[in-house]
């Protein structure tokens, strides 16, 4: 009935040429019948917009149409006169004297780049005539282009004179509604919050208002109110793929059994619905990633949506994101090669993408519109050390992805009868970029490493005026001796000067570790620190390193740095406290546990205080305070579970304190118990229980607690306790031996020599 409903307006308006709700009413049958593949798709959405414009200047109190305009203009692009320029990988827009813009504006450029107007970086002024972009322009340097603009300032003029204009409720909120999505895309999330509250108030079924409700409560981390929310937009919109996407994410963050199995439900749906959607799949296994045990499945995910992305949009890179993502996955699942590919190429996407790095860095890049490379200058190096620091130079082996050989510019010769002993046959002239003042010899330094021929590497022992001394003989025959060969000189690039890239180049740090490979770990992270030294995190695993290796000395050092650039940080205090629990210097110990306790940041003060309780119960042989710190410890232990039920360490340490108590039964209840909620990570329980079933004369089975907590212990290569690895197998080895020395006592006393174990004489 369309057609005749059309024909209805139209003979109205020839009645009335003033009557605005036909002009509203056919305008809307019209856009909503239009065609968008039509040629005439454009012209016929003018002539639509034109007459809900009309009915506007004849009735300015009309709330459905100013609704209807507002609604138009926060989709339509206005052009601005003039036209504007951009260079090839830049964040700047090159605009006329007749160009105003503000800092928020959303811009198109050309056809189809969309980007907002950001303020300058800091330390830098607005150039006359520029503007700083929120994104990268990656096509090449142009100019002429059109410039267009959101008018959102129409848009909330329009909304609110609808507002004000009715009475009626439900359009009251479809232009409350319109007002939140504009300061929601202007990053206003407060005053976006206020109006989506109103607007589900007076209309709860308008859904999208609710979906922005919920988007941001979750900005504003009241998940389980957005949570709700969610579930009452799949109420009225049970197919809203992007309202079952963040509930399936806001569920799996609560980190029960139950919300995770809906959590993954909620995702499976949604992806069914639209499935060559790769954002779905990588909203899947970003859900999987939160739990360990799904480490695996996340990553066959992640390389399911980068399969859908390369098919869906062949030319769009991978996010970096995703791939240090997958390298990270690579990493917990012990498939360490493949981890270091993901890395490569994480970097390689920085390199490539001016739009992660253009805040950053301060060296120019060139003005070419061909110049189509100047983006991969962060993987390059020049023979002037430009991506080096003193203190923080990487030149491992290991560390292959944060430097390059560079050309020296002279050709050598191996000396007649010492093949340690290059002679300069030919130097080329010096290159702009490098310092002119310098010969391309002169640049080297006695240690560089070098690249000589095609695959020989060496150390560079000597310079001397023509000639270079390297610490390994050139294996080259007789007749090759004579051929002149090039020489090449490691150089840090400057990828380390890229802040995104930090976490990277963090993340292969640990994976060294993981591997054992020390020495690449602590360039690395050395490396980190010099460049940004405000990285806490990479001083913390310099004191591990140094505390793992003997070297406390260092990690103490270590721990100053990191409390000298981040003072009060948490986890800097916790290694602190960890350190003088590790030399059994209580004191201190207790007065940065104390420190933290105060600070009453959630999970780092369940930390402290199990910490404090430990601290106490190590110290039940103080003369005359044995009563007050064991119900000390216990206290701390039970404020613990109090809070949180399902603190297995907090349960395991109220265990020994029952168990000292003597009440043995109910200590091994509790050890069992964290046995069974902690998957039997919690290795401190087996000993306990075999120090239990020892006092109960139940030796096999507390030998059978120590063994296998030995085996578990060597297989893992990490000791629970703060000793080393011999140092605590040595320990348990004695209470081995004591339990087999019991067991033979408590026989010999029973006269049983059947029973009596690892004793001839009663073989005889």
């Amino acid at each position: 009935q369309i057609d005749r409903a059309k024909a209805a307006f139209r003979r109205a308006l020839a009645l009335d040429e003033e009557n605005v709700q036909a002009m509203l009413g056919l305008s809307l049958l019209e856009m909503a019948s239009i065609d968008e593949t039509s040629r005439y798709y454009r012209s016929k959405t003018e002539q639509s917009i034109k007459l809900i414009s009309m009915a506007n200047l004849i009735d300015q109190n009309n709330a459905m149409v100013q609704n209807h305009l507002a609604n138009h203009y926060f989709w339509k692009w206005t052009p601005l006169p003039g036209f504007v320029s951009v260079k090839h990988s830049s964040a700047v827009l090159s605009v006329g004297n007749n160009v105003a813009l503000e800092v928020g504006d959303r811009i198109r450029v050309g056809t189809d780049f969309e980007t907002s107007v950001v303020v300058e970086r800091k330390g830098r002024e607005r150039k006359e005539g520029c503007y700083s972009m929120k994104d990268v322009w990656k096509d090449g340097s142009q100019t002429n282009l059109k410039l267009w603009k959101k008018d959102y300032d129409r848009v909330l003029t329009l909304a609110k004179n609808a507002y004000n204009s009715t009475s009626v409720t439900q359009i009251q909120a479809e232009s409350l509604f319109l007002l939140a999505r504009v300061f929601h895309i202007r990053n206003d999330e407060a005053n976006a919050l206020k109006y989506y509250d109103r607007a589900c108030k007076l209309a709860p079924d308008l859904s999208p208002a609710r979906f922005g409700l919920a988007q941001t409560l979750v900005w504003e981390e009241h998940y389980d109110q957005a949570a709700a929310h969610l579930k009452l937009v799949l109420g009225t919109s049970a197919n809203a793929t992007d309202a079952l996407a963040l509930l399936g994410l806001l569920e799996v963050k609560n980190n029960t059994a139950a919300d995770r199995k809906s959590a993954f439900t909620y995702l499976k749906k949604a992806i069914d619905l639209d499935p060559l959607n790769p954002d779905l799949v990588l909203l899947e296994a970003l859900a999987l990633q939160q739990q360990e045990s799904d480490y695996s499945k996340s990553l066959e995910k992640y390389k399911k949506a980068i399969e859908l992305m390369e098919v869906v949009s062949p030319s769009k890179k991978i996010p970096f994101e995703v791939l240090t993502n997958m390298g990270v996955l690579c990493h917990e699942t012990k498939k360490l090669e493949e981890a270091i590919v993901y890395y490569g190429r994480a970097l390689q996407t920085l390199d490539e993408d001016k739009h992660y790095y253009a805040p950053f860095v301060d060296w120019e890049y060139s003005d070419d519109e061909d110049d189509e490379n100047n983006t991969t200058s962060l993987k390059t190096a020049t023979l002037d050390k430009h991506g080096d620091v003193d203190g923080g130079i990487v030149r491992h082996a290991d560390n292959h992805l944060f430097w390059v050989y560079v050309d020296v510019g002279v050709t050598l010769k191996v000396k007649e009868g010492d093949e340690t002993v290059l002679i300069v046959v030919e130097e080329k002239e010096d290159d702009e970029e490098n310092d002119a003042a310098l010969s391309p010899l002169e640049k080297l330094s006695v240690g560089d490493f070098v690249r000589i021929g095609n695959d020989f590497e060496s150390e560079v022992k000597a310079l001397e005026q023509n000639s270079i001394v390297i610490a390994k003989p050139y294996p080259k025959s007789e007749e090759e001796k004579e051929e002149q060969v090039k020489i090449h000189v490691k150089r840090g690039n400057r990828r380390l000067c890229n802040p995104p890239a930090i976490s990277v180049a963090f993340n292969l740090a640990r994976l060294h570790e993981s591997a054992g490979r020390i020495i690449p770990a602590v360039e690395l992270h050395k490396a980190i620190v010099k460049r940004h030294p405000a990285y806490v995190n990479s001083y913390l695993r310099l004191a591990c390193i140094s505390r793992d290796c003997g070297s406390l000395h260092h990690c103490s050092e270590w721990l100053k740095a990191a409390m000298t650039v981040a003072p009060g940080n948490p986890e800097v205090l916790t290694l602190v406290g960890n350190l003088h629990l590790s030399l059994c210097d209580w004191a201190p110990a207790q007065s940065v546990f104390d420190q933290l306790l105060s600070q009453k940041v959630p999970n780092v003060e369940a930390y402290a205080m199990l910490s404090l309780g430990n601290i106490y119960f190590n110290n039940l042989k103080t003369p005359k305070k044995y009563s007050k710190h064991l119900q000390y410890a216990a206290d701390l232990y039970k404020r613990i579970l109090t809070k949180d039920k399902a603190n297995a360490y907090a349960a395991n340490g109220l265990g020994t304190v029952l168990a000292e108590k003597g009440e043995l039964f109910k200590a091994k209840e509790v050890f069992h118990r964290v046995r069974e909620v902690s998957g039997d990570t919690i290795l401190d329980t087996l000993l306990n229980l075999g120090h239990i079933y020892l006092a109960q004369k139940k030796h096999p089975e507390a030998l059978q607690m120590y063994q296998s907590y030995r085996t578990r212990t060597r297989s893992t290569g990490a000791p629970i306790t703060s000793k080393s690895q011999d140092d605590d197998d040595a320990e348990v080895l004695l209470y081995i031996a004591f339990a087999y020395f019991d067991w033979a006592r408590q026989t010999e006393l029973f006269n049983d020599a059947r029973a009596a174990p690892a004793d001839e004489r009663y073989k005889k």
